[in-house]
């Protein structure tokens, strides 16, 4: 069977499009991160405390002259023969997301994962201690 690159394309276009829309940004203030690091000093999972706080380094160079010559250096302008037939023209129809991006999640492949996890908790107040827990005791087996 031909399949149409463009269709191809729209498909895969649409699945990244699905699976970045079920993506949350979460938004921390700065009492936050005292919590969260006190929590885990308190917890006694220092090394974790250590992580977060080099995590929240961060530094941004304030936009001048020199900076934004830099930025064009590494970002040119885009060439004006682009393929035609590389670009989606048209409005796009939203899909849900294909199924199949889901077939290889299974009861093991969650188990394995859920082994591996380390870090704070998040909105649902569970840190990836209860998650394994929860997710890999035999304890909370469906009967």
């Amino acid at each position: 069977a031909v399949v149409s690159t463009q269709s191809t394309g729209l498909s895969l276009y649409n699945e990244g499009k699905a699976i970045q829309e079920r993506l949350t940004k979460s938004q921390r203030r700065p009492q936050d991160n005292t919590k969260a690091f006190t929590r885990l000093m308190l917890t006694g999972r220092v090394s974790a405390a250590l992580r977060f706080v080099g995590s929240q380094v961060s530094s941004v160079l304030p936009v001048t002259d020199a900076v934004m010559q830099e930025l064009k250096a590494k970002h040119p302008e885009p060439d004006s023969k682009s393929h035609v037939h590389s670009l989606i023209k048209g409005p796009l129809e939203k899909k849900p997301c294909e199924p199949i991006i889901f077939e290889n999640i299974d009861a093991d492949l969650i188990y394995r994962v859920a082994k591996r996890t380390s870090g704070s908790a998040g909105p649902s107040g569970a840190d990836a201690e209860m998650w394994r827990r929860i997710l890999c005791s035999r304890q909370y087996k469906k009967k």
